[in-house]
């Protein structure tokens, strides 16, 4: 055999057996895959989170895949997100297909197709172009808290009365006109509907269930909070209450800052006078000045701890929290009257220490 004859039957040799060896890297590669696959799934089996219940890596997905609300970057839906959560483990594409609120988003791009043309040849221009959207409340009867911050609240005449079965907390936003509010209806028959927090122009015109709420924040004038206020029957609960709201009835806890002689007379109960806050029950002092005598303080405790019996009476105080008030001294006698109330069953709290004390003399 000649030497090419013996060459050329070598280099075919070669080439066969680099196909093998090929194929034998390509096998051994998938193995390792494989290996591989096993042991990350294994390695899920062996993790702390798998033990976790589904409830709670129901949170940790929400707060993962959590858009922030009122931002204006990054507000794209992650649907790719959650798909490469699905592909972790089957027990966690079980959870991920079927928890609802994962694939309910508070907020979605925009799509301004066909638009950004006339944008970009009328960005010299001096006047405003309004784009008006259509909102979907197919899905209303479902809300239990809606969260609103709107430009204008003409979006919200287009829910139907009685679609908000389900409400119980809302959160509106809102500088624009308040011309479209007596037209908004829905709320009105939203039957529990309980915690409402309004930052719009004239609150008080807003329609409300207000005798229903228990809960109520509002961000206007004082005499518009009044107003608000006022129309709330059954709010169990008064933070920093205004002074001049003489007119509340339903407080069973009022948390007072600014305190002054007027406020305590207003809160002092006559028999003769029409009934204010009936129902108080605890009195919350917090950042107290000099500002009012303590005679006034005395007559306010005294006058709803001993109540008559000829006539209805207010509710029985249980309890007078003071509270950083390191600019009031008390007399010897004050705190002797408060250590009455205390023996007699009054809780008083953090107030009228005896080392306090000023000297009667």
């Amino acid at each position: 055999m000649s030497l090419e004859s013996q060459a050329r039957q070598r280099v075919a040799e070669c080439k066969a057996n680099i196909v093998h060896i090929d194929s034998q890297i390509r096998d051994l590669e998938r193995l390792r895959e494989r290996d591989r696959a096993t042991i990350a799934a294994l390695q899920v089996v062996l993790s702390p989170i798998a033990h976790l219940p589904c409830e709670l890596l129901m949170e940790i997905f929400q707060i993962y895949l959590t858009v922030e609300p009122f931002s204006c970057w990054d507000v794209e839906v992650p649907f790719k997100d959650m798909l490469a959560l699905t592909q972790v483990c089957a027990y966690w594409r079980k959870i991920v297909l079927t928890t609802p609120l994962l694939w309910v988003q508070k907020m979605f791009p925009l799509r301004l197709d066909g638009k950004a043309g006339n944008f970009s040849r009328e960005a010299t221009k001096v006047f405003l172009r309004a784009i008006h959207t259509t909102a979907d409340f197919r899905s209303a009867d479902r809300w239990r808290a809606l969260n609103l911050t709107l430009p204008s609240l003409h979006m919200l005449t287009e829910i139907p009365a009685g679609t908000l079965k389900a409400l119980e907390t809302v959160s509106l936003r809102s500088k624009g006109s308040h011309s479209w509010c007596p037209k908004i209806n829905a709320f009105l028959t939203a039957p529990l509907l309980h915690t409402v927090e309004l930052d719009v122009r004239d609150a008080e015109r807003f329609p409300m269930p207000w005798s229903q709420l228990t809960c109520l924040t509002i961000y206007d004038t004082p005499q518009t909070c009044m107003a608000t206020i006022a129309l709330c029957s059954n709010l169990p609960l008064g933070h920093n209450i205004h002074p001049e709201l003489a007119t509340i009835r339903a407080s069973v806890h009022c948390h007072i800052q600014r305190v002054d002689n007027d406020l305590l007379r207003a809160l002092r109960y006559r028999q003769s006078d029409s009934e204010l806050v009936p129902k108080l029950e605890t009195l919350w002092f917090e950042y107290i000045t000099a500002a009012f005598d303590e005679e006034e303080l005395e007559e306010v405790i005294a006058s709803r701890w001993s109540t008559g019996t000829s006539m209805p009476t207010p509710a029985r105080l249980k309890e007078v929290q003071y509270s950083d008030g390191l600019e009031k001294i008390f007399t010897r006698r004050f705190l002797d009257e408060m250590d009455r109330y205390r023996f007699e069953g009054l809780k008083v709290d953090g107030m009228f220490e005896p080392e306090d004390a000023e000297d009667d003399s």
